[in-house]
C-alpha cells in the first residue's frame, strides 16, 4: 500500500463540490445552459399563448413587458438562484440523513488500484478506469472513474496525512487526463 487516507466529508464539502461541478465543469455548464434554454422556451410559449388568446392590447403589452423584465433579472441572477436552490436541497438531504450516508471513508492507494472502504463496503477501482483527475485550486482532488461516481479528497484533510505534492505526482502518473481548475 502506497497511501492510506481517512477522509471525512462535511456538508460544506458537498455544497462546494456541487457548486464546482455545476459552474466549472463542461458537464455542469451544459446542464445550466440546457435549463436556461428550457426556461426561455417556456417563457416564449407563455407569451405566445397570451398573445394568441387575448390579442395585442395595452394589458397584454404590459404583461409581456413585465414578464420580459422579470425574466431578464432572473437571467442576470441565474447562478445565484441555482446556487441557493442547490444549497437548500443539499441541506435538506443532509438533514434527512441521505446526503452524507458515508461521510467517513478510508482510501487505500496501491500501485495498480485504489480502494474505498466505508461502513461494511469495500470498492476497488483500477487506475486505468479513471476518466480523469481534477485538481480544484487548493481545495479538492477529484478522482472520476465515470460520470456518476466521484471520489472527493479535500486537500485540507489530505495534507494532514500525506505530502500533497508527492501524492499529486503519484495520482497524475496513474491517470491519462488531469484537469486543473
Amino acid at each position: 500500500m502506497r497511501y492510506q487516507l481517512d477522509i471525512a466529508l462535511t456538508e460544506d464539502d458537498a455544497i462546494e463540490f456541487e457548486a464546482f461541478h455545476l459552474f466549472k465543469t463542461k458537464e455542469g455548464k451544459a446542464k445550466v445552459r440546457k435549463a436556461r434554454m428550457q426556461e426561455l422556451t417556456v417563457l416564449l410559449i407563455l407569451i405566445a399563448t397570451v398573445l394568441i388568446i387575448s390579442g395585442w392590447t395595452k394589458n397584454t403589452a404590459l404583461y409581456v413587458i413585465l414578464v420580459v423584465i422579470y425574466d431578464f433579472i432572473r437571467m442576470l441572477l441565474y447562478k445565484k438562484i441555482i446556487y441557493w436552490r442547490m444549497k437548500r436541497h443539499l441541506k435538506k438531504l443532509n438533514k434527512a440523513g441521505t446526503l452524507l450516508a458515508n461521510a467517513v471513508s478510508k482510501y487505500e492507494f496501491y500501485e495498480d488500484s485504489l480502494v474505498e472502504i466505508n461502513e461494511g463496503t469495500r470498492i476497488e477501482q483500477s487506475y486505468s478506469k479513471l476518466q480523469c483527475v481534477r485538481v480544484v485550486e487548493n481545495r479538492y482532488i477529484l478522482l472520476c472513474p465515470d460520470d456518476q461516481i466521484v471520489y472527493v479528497l479535500p486537500i485540507s484533510q489530505l495534507t494532514a496525512q500525506v505530502d500533497k505534492i508527492e501524492f499529486l505526482n503519484f495520482i497524475t502518473q496513474k491517470c491519462n487526463t488531469v484537469e486543473y481548475y
